[in-house]
């Protein structure tokens, strides 16, 4: 019997090669008149934005570019104050989850105002926002659906999650034509940053039949076409797949949640300020190692969904683990140890992977000591 469960995507989604030439008419749509274009240094210097800005040709912007990776709070206060100054009414997120991540907030507190860390804390209510626009250039994330922004509180090296669904995005534009330049190693990581989105969406014990469905979808895409979008950038078709398999992932974590993956990845990426795509990388099929044993028939399906197939459940599910690895390797994703960590650090990495709410909904129970058997193994391995 199914349980009752609820299935909200807020955010209008214009899907489709070319599709970064509807900005313009979404802009009219909005009503917007001055807008602020939140995105990082990196973009700017690889130009993607000019195309952007030729876009902008007759309305009244101003580019804000000092969003960090794993964006900080002050990222979100300076960014504000100067969206305020300028009186801007429309926020346009052009670039990853952290451009992503940040306009949400931005947008947020441009419009009602107050403390980032009131919001990080709990102590603060969102009740609206600017316009937003959504313009992903990594097939990762899948933030431009999702109605949560994940910020450092950079006091504590933590990242908090403020969850809303007025956070969503109004619009997203997700162009795969945006991906072609994006270097083979980003491709890679953040490739598996949406199959970890999707595999934690599948299994979470929140999971419903319209998440899994996208997220099974997601796993096809993203296991099939990975390898050939690392290995030609300006492969279309790959691109393509990757950018719908990343929105099909963030469509459905976000009605559901991640899991243990996500709760290490966001502790090494507060301690160590990793690329969380990196950090979830080199500890996903360690975490599926774990959790294989209370969802065998869940793990032995996205199997299926990667082409791999065995004699049974537990076998297919372990095949299918084995096969993440490979591929893995096979596009060149770093180990643990390119993140310099240190294992006297695990113990205090597996207390804040504990804290974080998400473990809840891992289909494995999971504690202190799990995860810090798990960082153990993932250290370990990276001998091999």
């Amino acid at each position: 019997m199914i349980n009752h469960f609820r299935f909200i995507i807020p955010t209008k989604i214009n899907y489709g090669a070319g599709n970064l030439s509807l900005l313009p008419r979404e802009l009219e749509k909005l009503g917007s008149e001055k807008v602020m274009v939140v995105t990082d240094s990196k973009l700017i210097r690889l130009k993607l934005v000019e195309r952007l800005e030729k876009l902008l040709a007759g309305y009244d912007y101003v580019i804000y570019d000092g969003i960090e990776q794993n964006p900080k709070d002050y990222n979100i206060t300076n960014a504000t104050a100067y969206a305020v100054r300028e009186e801007v009414d429309t926020i346009i997120a052009f670039g990853g989850g952290s451009p992503n991540d940040a306009a949400k907030m931005i947008a947020v507190m441009a419009a009602q105002g107050g403390d980032i860390k009131e919001y990080m804390f709990g102590k603060r209510e969102i009740e609206k926002k600017l316009n937003l626009i959504a313009i992903p250039t990594t097939a990762g994330t899948g933030s431009e659906v999702a109605f949560w922004s994940v910020i450092t509180n950079s006091e504590e090296k933590l990242k908090y999650s403020i969850r809303n669904p007025i956070l969503a995005p109004d619009v997203a534009i997700v162009d795969p034509e945006l991906t072609l330049t994006v270097p083979p190693e980003i491709t890679a990581t953040s490739g598996i940053d949406a199959l970890t989105h999707a595999i934690e969406g599948y299994t979470s014990l929140r999971s419903e039949p319209i998440a899994d469905a996208m997220a099974l979808c997601a796993i096809s895409h993203i296991t099939k076409y990975i390898e050939a979008a690392v290995n030609d950038g300006s492969d279309l078709e790959a691109r393509d797949k990757m950018m719908i398999g990343s929105l099909m992932a963030g469509m459905s974590i976000v009605n559901t949640d991640v899991g243990a993956v996500h709760c290490m990845a966001e502790a090494l990426g507060s301690t160590y300020d990793s690329p969380h795509g990196i950090c979830n990388s080199v500890l996903l099929p360690y975490v599926m190692e774990y959790n294989v044993i209370k969802s065998e028939e869940k793990y032995a399906r996205m199997a299926n969904y990667m082409n791999v197939y065995g004699p049974n459940d537990l076998m297919t599910a372990s095949e299918g683990i084995e096969h993440i690895k490979i591929l893995s390797k096979r596009i060149g994703l770093p180990n643990i140890k390119s993140l310099k960590v240190t294992p006297d650090d695990f113990s205090m990495l597996a207390n804040m992977a504990e804290r974080n709410a998400s473990s809840l909904n891992n289909p494995r129970k999971i504690g202190k000591e799990d995860y810090l058997k798990i960082f153990i193994r993932a250290y370990e391995d990276s001998d091999d």
